[in-house]
Order: C-alpha cells, then sequence, then structure tokens
C-alpha cells in the first residue's frame, strides 16, 4: 500500500477531522506493534476498546487513526491524522478491498480446517525466485488479519500468498469478499470449531463459501480425496490427490528414514519425481496444493522438483528437533483437532526410536458439546499405538487418560497436569537419553511452554 491520506478517507468513506500529507504503507490495529508512518485504527472488540490506546500509538508512530468514537479521542499532535467513521473493523475491510482492487498482484487465498499455514509456507517458497512474492505473516487469517496482509501489498509484488480462517459463520464469505482471490484454495474439512457449529457439515459449507464467492473467472484448487470438496463442479478449477483420479497425483509414494517420502507426481500422464523432507502424510496434501498452486501460476516443473527439496514446515507445526542426549522432540504444539491428532500419533508411533516414546497431549479445544467423545476416541486409538507415557495437560484430557488405562491397563505411564507451567518441571526430570516426544495441543493450552524447555534444558549438539 502506498496511500495518502484523502484516498484512505475515500476508501474507507469516512470524514477527517485533521489532515496530512504523510504517505501510508501500512496498517495496524495494535498499538503495541505500530511502527514510524502507520494508520492506526482503533477497533471496538469483546475485551477491549483500541480508542483507549490512540495515545499510545501515536507515541509509537502512528501518523493517522481511524476512530469511531470522538468522544474518546485524546488531544493529538497538529501532524496526526484523524479519520471519522461509523465502524472501524468494516473501514478496515474496505481499506484491504480498495488495496486488493488496486494491486496488479494475483491474489491466492488458501483455507481448510487444517495445514493453511504450512500450504502457505510451501507455496511460496515453491514460487520464489519465479515471481515477486507477498505471503501473510504467520497466521493472519482472520476478520483483522486478513485484510492487514491485504493492506500490506506493495506495488511491485506479482504474487499474494494468504489464508483465510473462521470460527463462526459467514466469515469466509466476508473475506472472500475483500479478497477477491484469483485462486481460491480448500484444502480439507475436518472437526473444529464445533462449539461455533451444529455439524461438519456446516463446516463444510462455511468453507464452501470461498468457491460460491470467487468471480466466475477464478481458479478453485482443491482436494478430491475430501468427501466434502470432491463435489466441486464450478469451472475452471483443479483438483489434486492421493486416492482419487485429480489432474493431480501422487503415486509409488515411499517413505524415507528418518522421516520423509518419495514418489512421483502425475499430471495430464507425465510423470515427475521428488524427494520431500518432511514427516507425515498430512503434508504431502499440503505439498500437492502447493505444487497445484504453483503449476497453475506456470512454474516449470524442473524448479518445482528441486525446490521442494528444501522444503520445511513452520515452527511449532511438526518440526522434528534432535536435542542433547539424542532426544527427539517432534514440535506440533500449534494446534490440535481430532483428524490432526490421529495422523499425527500413528505417524510418531511408526517413528524409529531406541528409547521411550512419550506424548505431551493438550486438551482439543472448541469442539462443542462431543469433546469428551472425541478425547476418549483418542484415547482408544493411543492405546493401541505402543506408547511408553502419555502426558496429558488440561480439564478434558482426563477422559482420554481414564480411556487409555481402560483400554491399556499398566502398560502405558500416564501422568494428568492441569496447566503446561506444572508440567514443565516434573518433565524437565523425567525424559531420558534416547527418548522421542511428541508435543501436541490446541494453541490455547500453551504445549509450547514445555517445548521451549525442553530445548533449553536439552540444548542442540553442535
Amino acid at each position: 500500500m502506498q496511500l495518502l491520506m484523502q484516498e484512505i478517507n475515500k476508501a474507507v468513506e469516512g470524514t477527517i477531522l485533521a489532515k496530512n500529507e504523510e504517505t501510508f504503507t501500512a496498517a495496524s490495529v495494535d498499538s503495541r506493534n505500530i511502527e514510524e508512518g502507520n494508520i492506526f485504527f482503533a477497533l471496538k472488540g469483546d475485551a477491549t476498546d483500541g480508542h483507549y490506546y490512540i495515545e499510545e500509538a501515536i507515541k509509537k508512530g502512528a501518523k493517522a487513526i481511524v476512530i469511531s468514537d470522538r468522544s474518546k479521542l485524546p488531544i493529538i499532535n497538529d501532524y496526526s491524522g484523524i479519520i471519522m467513521v461509523k465502524n472501524t473493523l468494516e473501514a478496515l475491510h474496505r481499506l484491504a478491498h480498495y488495496v486488493r482492487m488496486h494491486s496488479p498482484a494475483r491474489i491466492v487465498c488458501i483455507t481448510g480446517s487444517m495445514g493453511k499455514t504450512t500450504t502457505k509456507e510451501f507455496t511460496a517458497a515453491l514460487l520464489s525466485g519465479s515471481k515477486n512474492i507477498f505471503k501473510s505473516e504467520g497466521n493472519m487469517n482472520s476478520l483483522t488479519g486478513f485484510p492487514l496482509s491485504l493492506i500490506h501489498i506493495m506495488p511491485e509484488h506479482e504474487i499474494a500468498v494468504l489464508e483465510l480462517a473462521m470460527n463462526h459463520k459467514g466469515e469466509i464469505e466476508c473475506l472472500t469478499r475483500i479478497g477477491k482471490p484469483d485462486i481460491g484454495v480448500l484444502l480439507n474439512v475436518s472437526e473444529v470449531h464445533l462449539e461455533f457449529f451444529y455439524s461438519i457439515e456446516e463446516i463444510a459449507h462455511e468453507k464452501l463459501s470461498l468457491v460460491n464467492n470467487l468471480s466466475e473467472d477464478a481458479l478453485v484448487v482443491y482436494n478430491n480425496d475430501d468427501k466434502y470438496l470432491r463435489t466441486i463442479s464450478r469451472n475452471p478449477r483443479y483438483s489434486y490427490g492421493l486416492l482419487q483420479e485429480s489432474d493431480l497425483k501422487i503415486n509409488s509414494i515411499e517413505k524415507l528414514e528418518p522421516f520423509g517420502f518419495e514418489g512421483n507426481f502425475t499430471e495430464k500422464d507425465m510423470n515427475y519425481h521428488f524427494h520431500f523432507p518432511v514427516r507425515g502424510k498430512w503434508n504431502l496434501y499440503n505439498l500437492l496444493a502447493a505444487v497445484g498452486i504453483a503449476r497453475k501460476l506456470e512454474v516449470e516443473w524442473d524448479v518445482i522438483l528441486e525446490r521442494i527439496q528444501r522444503l520445511q514446515v513452520p515452527r511449532m507445526r511438526g518440526e522434528v528437533i534432535v536435542l542433547g542426549n539424542n532426544i527427539c522432540l517432534v514440535d506440533e504444539s500449534y494446534n490440535s483437532n481430532p483428524r490432526a491428532l490421529e495422523e499425527s500419533l500413528k505417524d510418531f508411533s511408526i517413528m524409529q526410536c531406541r528409547g521411550r516414546k512419550i506424548a505431551v497431549l493438550g486438551d482439543m479445544l472448541e469442539l462443542g458439546k462431543n469433546a469428551e467423545i472425541f478425547h476418549r476416541q483418542a484415547g482408544e486409538t493411543i492405546s493401541k499405538l505402543g506408547f511408553d507415557c502419555i502426558f496429558g495437560i488440561g480439564n478434558l484430557i482426563e477422559s482420554m487418560l481414564e480411556t487409555i488405562k481402560k483400554e491399556a491397563g499398566n502398560k502405558i505411564e500416564l501422568y494428568l497436569f492441569k496447566t503446561s507451567q506444572e508440567c514443565r518441571d516434573f518433565i524437565i526430570e523425567y525424559v531420558k537419553s534416547d527418548d522421542c516426544l511428541l508435543c501436541k495441543g490446541s494453541r490455547g493450552m500453551r504445549i509450547d511452554i514445555i517445548v521451549n524447555a525442553l530445548k533449553g534444558n536439552f540444548k542442540q549438539d553442535k
């Protein structure tokens, strides 16, 4: 974004209360992260009100603010611009849409119950070097994060790779209308956010609203192995999968040691051999999506195959870390849901390990009325996989441990803690040389506290 205040005011349909002649290149909704020259949107939320942080934002370098409540406006220095609007979140959305519609970049928007950030990172890595790429930082994919990402797209960017997330009805439609993607990508549908949806079918309907709100000439790239997505029939479309016949498919998969895969991509009856240094079958689906996007953006196969060999998962999303004393740590502490947990447990259970196999698991949150059932089902899975020890953290996790105890008796050591902080010191003393640990839980359970403690106490061998 490179916009003058007059242009921003036109985009947000506001009224200028104080004007300056700055050129703005970025926006923020968090006064703690303001950088010099930002425009600050004072959003009103359930827990706080951005209007109370206007003065802090200006002290940190904000050159303009967008407000909806004039009564909360502090005394502002003359150089600061002020735009008054009816609703600051809607104003943020309008500005993001304005930037998108004036950007020459091709917009790729990725959604799904799992794998959005990993697929985004894979996609950007496959495209980088061929094109000038913008990618959203971290998981900037919400009703505030996504528009902020759009606003940061600059004129020189040729392709922007972004994520769309939701936990309530209507959010995917809203974000799609703001971003007007040239390529919409649907990864999967799974049991997430059931606290806010009646069924997985409702979640599927919400995800598919991306397709329903694409422009006629926009491309949809989708997972043809997902039963909720393979019904997509609109054109243009491009499918991928491991099982169903698709435009892009992987055949002849072989697992590599200690982790990773090799196999063949098949596209238009042609085969292309690849080496992929990442664990987990689910990441083959993320890879397929990224390769499909790259192919539709005209990246040649030889370039794609060479770049695949250097792909890495983002932090906290399946990193395999070898610590001191040959302790192997698989860090999946960013999030968890029933399907992702089951796949990760099964994959981890067949990893080579000279010591004990230990899982550190936190509650799976936002599962609604069936939360206890999902945790008990996970317990049934764990009891059959040959684990030596399970550390459970939270309240819901207790039902998982009860099920493991019932199914496996005393074959698996079980420990229950209410918080990651309580577990941290105990597990540091418990872990021994050659142990392998899988750490996974919903973000709110802060399993990363345990991961960081393990990394700090068993430093990697140099």
